[in-house]
């Protein structure tokens, strides 16, 4: 980050514009960095550019970097779709530090096979998360078969999923992610694929509002990873609670 300001302090020679003022700007300014490049860099860019900085997910990667088995507060983030285009299956978790891992994506390419083919090789790799990860949730969007396989596994075994509507939650859920790897918060196993889908990733802005979700850039790269690790990171911070209720016979709420 400091290489990156002392070459952009040089697009602003005014005397009163500072590195650390600039520090300061690009931190505000960190949910929506094509402001940043509009005001400090000479750079005329749109909001449908990388809304993912290069450089705080760059600074994330660790070779070999796994989520422990059995780690308890895991949550897998499902981005599913037809057999035309790509689902990704992204787990997270938060380790001692506090800091957001992500390890162990699965990402399923278009295959052209029916979409119950597809939604049983993602239940099938689900399973095997599940597997070494008893406790976790799934976060998920129920189009393109997300509620179909989040039905399955509710079933099946009694697993939790939350879905992620794609208005609001999900506008919040892409803002969330895009924050916490512009603060280095976000850890990950240097994936080729899954960078791949998070550095396409471009932004949309809200009909109403300043928020912003994360979508597919112009030209059609794949960002479904991008995506599920949105989704699950959102469900990390925001966990389901459980349903309040009268007990019966008794005057106050019980959990």
């Amino acid at each position: 980050v400091a290489a990156y300001l002392a070459e952009v302090k040089k697009a602003n020679p005014a005397s009163f514009i500072t590195i650390d003022n600039l520090r300061r700007s690009l931190k505000t300014l960190s949910a929506e960095p094509w402001t940043f490049q509009r005001q400090h860099c000479n750079q005329w860019v749109v909001q449908a550019l990388p809304a993912i900085d290069r450089v705080g997910w760059a600074s994330g990667a660790r070779d070999g970097l796994a989520i422990p088995r059995g780690a308890e507060g895991v949550v897998i983030g499902l981005d599913a779709s037809d057999s035309w285009d790509t689902t990704a299956l992204v787990p997270v978790w938060r380790n001692d530090a506090g800091r957001v891992v992500t390890a162990g994506a699965a990402i399923l390419k278009p295959s052209g096979l029916s979409r119950p083919k597809r939604m049983s090789d993602a239940i099938g790799i689900l399973e095997s998360m599940l597997e070494r990860w008893p406790g976790a949730i799934v976060a998920f969007d129920r189009h393109y078969g997300g509620g179909y396989v989040a039905e399955v596994l509710e079933e099946k075994y009694g697993i939790d999923t939350v879905d992620v509507g794609m208005g609001a939650p999900f506008e919040q859920a892409s803002m969330l992610l895009a924050e916490l790897v512009d603060q280095q918060q976000v850890e990950h196993a240097d994936d080729p694929e899954l960078t791949s889908h998070v550095l396409a990733a471009a932004s949309r802005a809200s009909r109403f509002g300043r928020r912003w979700r994360l979508t597919k850039p112009p030209d059609g790269r794949p960002m479904d990873g991008a995506a599920a690790l949105a989704m699950a990171v959102w469900i990390l911070f925001n966990p389901p609670v459980d349903e309040r209720r009268v007990a019966p016979g008794i005057d106050f709420w019980e959990s």
